[in-house]
């Protein structure tokens, strides 16, 4: 299962920041992949939705792509095409002595998204979250400070906040489990709260889960797929007979009178 979820992010990383796909660039797909990076092909759903926000306009589009894919699919795009959290995979290979956070941290994204990806746009008309966003430092930030002298003369304080943001976030990268997809990542917040009414779910049974970690071990995120930080990789299916991937629990756990939380 791992081999195909690489393939399927290799191949969106490449389809997305493909330039002769650039037709596409007002077209948000919820994906962390910064519009504003010179080979990006679509625009990114979080900063298309803070700018109609910003300029006092409801974001009918973008909400319904997130609503459609949400209900749908929930966030299975998180777990096998977001080219950021591939970035993180990556670097968690790198062997360091590794730290996990306590859960709870997973609730920081909720207010990250409350605060700076909608209340800020609208009271401030500034994309606020665009301005600090450490994705957007790594695939914009860097190839146009390379590219463009006008850009690096226009280099100011809020430049090197958001640098300082992706160094610490690069840091944390290295010793936890893809730490922006559980604690910032805004579009999965979004996608995290259809994780009990999409129609296709990767999920456990509560009621039969004891702490043997098989699912955690496998997880790219480090998190139960009972979780709303599941990011719907499916490296856990087949690791444990509590844990199910597909539109309804299997008949076995339907059979035991015991619903799924």
């Amino acid at each position: 299962m791992n081999r195909y979820r690489r393939f399927t992010q290799i191949c969106t990383l490449i389809l997305s920041n493909c330039y002769i796909l650039s037709g596409l660039k007002y077209c948000p797909f919820p994906i962390m992949n910064c519009h504003a990076c010179p080979l990006a092909a679509t625009a990114c759903g979080i900063g298309a939705l803070q700018h109609f926000l910003t300029i006092g306009a409801f974001p009918f589009l973008v909400l319904g792509i997130f609503l459609l894919i949400g209900s749908t699919i929930g966030r299975l795009l998180c777990g096998w095409a977001c080219p950021f959290g591939f970035f993180q995979e990556l670097l968690y290979k790198i062997p360091m002595n590794k730290l996990t956070f306590p859960q709870w941290t997973g609730m920081f994204k909720y207010l990250i998204f409350l605060v700076l990806v909608v209340l800020l746009p609208m009271v401030v008309q500034e994309p606020w979250f665009c301005k600090l966003c450490p994705v957007g430092a790594l695939e914009a930030g860097i190839p146009l400070w390379i590219k463009d002298e006008g850009i690096r003369q226009m280099i100011g304080p809020l430049f090197h906040v958001k640098f300082l943001i992706l160094y610490g976030l690069i840091y944390l990268m290295m010793i936890t489990e893809r730490p922006f997809c559980r604690m910032i990542c805004p579009a999965g917040a979004i996608f995290s709260l259809f994780k009990k009414i999409s129609l296709f779910r990767v999920n456990g049974v509560p009621d039969k889960c004891i702490p043997c970690n098989k699912c955690t071990r496998r997880c790219p995120a480090g998190v139960t797929p009972i979780s709303n930080d599941c990011v719907m990789c499916m490296n856990c299916v087949g690791t444990c007979k509590n844990v199910w991937a597909g539109m309804n629990p299997p008949q076995r756990h339907r059979d035991t009178g015991k619903s799924e939380k």
